[in-house]
């Protein structure tokens, strides 16, 4: 496996821990870690249900039901003092198809709570870098290498609040993969899992907020995230949401990322995100967004503070949905800038 293709691959969905694996990504392997989901669930917690009004907002889903998603990540990273390198702009397109849909939800069992999930396989159609600002001929040779990774499917799980509950890998590049790359895509997948936004738990007006928080350990780090939610505007179809992240992780040890046996000192780390999402109100689907995201990280050697750095990252990460109904096809005409309002149910409707 191409280690650089496949942190492209993870970058693109905005799923890749920082630095090459990071702190999420090294140290022990998943089976020696507990699964995240048995961490401490997450508080939901209604600030101001808004004006009248007010609408319920949870994921509904048919079973059929499909979409088509586009998702553009621009990106740069760096160490502290040097100019930050800007990585190529990777565009994704992935169909996801609903089949469990609502009425016959998938039960699970977690911390004595009962979930009702929705079961969807999300397949990557097409992953490619956009060519500007980079010779022809390395992004000839970055597509090509790019293009192993179309007919990647993984198999989702998603509750009712918006949360993914469960995301694993069943193929890459259309085939059964490895033990080795399942595992470093699921363990990337739980960082998408983890991300922190859910649709609040009673209705809401204009001018509603809510906040989402949670403890996580990913790989070997403990962290916090929160994140607080606002309602911008309410149409007949659809919900602007605005959404501004927070994480953090206090000091700690971890196994260095770099160095293999010796022990890292997690001296700070913080990211920041602001965005909006632009929900379909039928199925809770996520028409329109865009993220902006940066982040920093300082690590040093236990024992040895010389051996220190602080890597720093900014990303931008736009994306807009197509609703297929039950199949079919939908275009993206409008692109991330058009109008969200005409973004919605293209065909079909729940049975």
């Amino acid at each position: 496996m191409n280690r650089r293709l496949l942190l492209m691959f993870l970058l693109t969905l905005g799923l890749a821990p920082g630095c090459e694996g990071g702190c999420g990504g090294c140290g022990s392997s998943a089976a020696e870690k507990p699964d995240a989901a048995a961490s401490d669930e997450g508080r939901i917690e209604l600030l101001d249900a808004g004006k009248e009004p007010r609408v319920k907002l949870q994921v509904g889903r048919w079973k059929g039901l499909a979409y088509r998603w586009r998702v553009k990540n621009e990106s740069s990273f760096g160490l502290q003092g040097t100019k930050p390198v800007r990585a190529p702009t990777v565009v994704a397109l992935m169909t996801f198809q609903v089949t469990q849909g609502s009425a016959d939800p998938v039960i699970r069992e977690r911390n004595e709570k009962t979930f009702r999930l929705v079961e969807e396989r999300a397949t990557v159609d097409s992953l490619e870098v956009d060519a500007k600002g980079i010779p022809p001929e390395t992004a000839a040779a970055m597509n090509q290498g790019l293009a192993a990774y179309n007919g990647t499917r993984t198999r989702m799980l998603v509750a009712e609040d918006g949360e993914i509950f469960e995301m694993k890998t069943e193929l890459v590049g259309g085939v059964e993969p490895a033990p080795e790359e399942k595992e470093v895509l699921d363990r990337s997948w739980e960082v998408q899992r983890r991300f922190p936004f859910r649709l609040p738990p009673e209705p809401v007006g204009v001018g509603g907020k809510w906040r989402f928080s949670e403890t996580v350990e990913l790989g070997d780090v403990k962290a916090i995230q929160m994140a607080e939610m606002s309602v911008k505007s309410i149409s007949e179809r659809q919900v602007v949401i605005r959404i501004s992240v927070r994480q953090h992780a206090p000091v700690q040890e971890f196994p260095h990322p770099f160095a293999p046996g010796k022990t890292a000192l997690l001296e700070q780390f913080r990211g920041d995100g602001e965005g909006q999402l632009t929900i379909d109100r039928l199925t809770g689907i996520p028409v329109q967004g865009k993220l902006s995201v940066t982040g920093r990280l300082t690590v040093s050697t236990l024992g040895n503070p010389t051996e220190r750095a602080s890597f720093i990252s900014a990303s931008v990460l736009n994306s807009t949905a197509v609703i297929l109904g039950d199949g079919g096809a939908g275009d993206f005409d409008a692109g991330e800038e058009g109008s969200s309002q005409d973004a919605g149910v293209v065909d079909g409707a729940p049975a």
